[in-house]
């Protein structure tokens, strides 16, 4: 399923917080992936866990805008009830011309 973030942009940050009452009955492991709009003011995304880096940075530029497919950022163990994933814009492009996210979709698979 997917999930909707909220931004706090003074920071550059984006922490979502959801609550899967069904989707993960137990603890699970689970590659979470974003779709995200691509462009030449987006800036490089990573997902953290504990305040510690978790997986690999996506850089979200390119010249002409478009929208990802889906964009692996790492692995995470999700239990039921209340799990929280933080998002952050840790840097940009040489090419970019800002620090810019358009999150379209967070993507979680579980790992059979």
């Amino acid at each position: 399923g997917s999930k909707t973030c909220q931004y706090s942009w003074p920071n550059m940050n984006c922490s979502c917080r959801f609550t899967n009452r069904n989707a993960f009955a137990r603890l699970s492991s689970v590659i979470i992936s974003v779709k995200a709009v691509r462009g030449p003011e987006q800036g490089i995304l990573r997902m953290f866990q504990r305040d510690l880096p978790a997986g690999e940075a996506v850089n979200l530029f390119a010249e002409e805008r478009n929208v990802s497919e889906a964009l692996p950022l790492g692995i995470q163990e999700m239990k039921k009830g209340d799990n929280l994933l933080f998002l952050h814009l840790v840097g940009k492009d040489a090419r970019s011309k800002g620090f810019g996210l358009d999150l379209v979709e967070i993507i979680f698979e579980r790992i059979k």
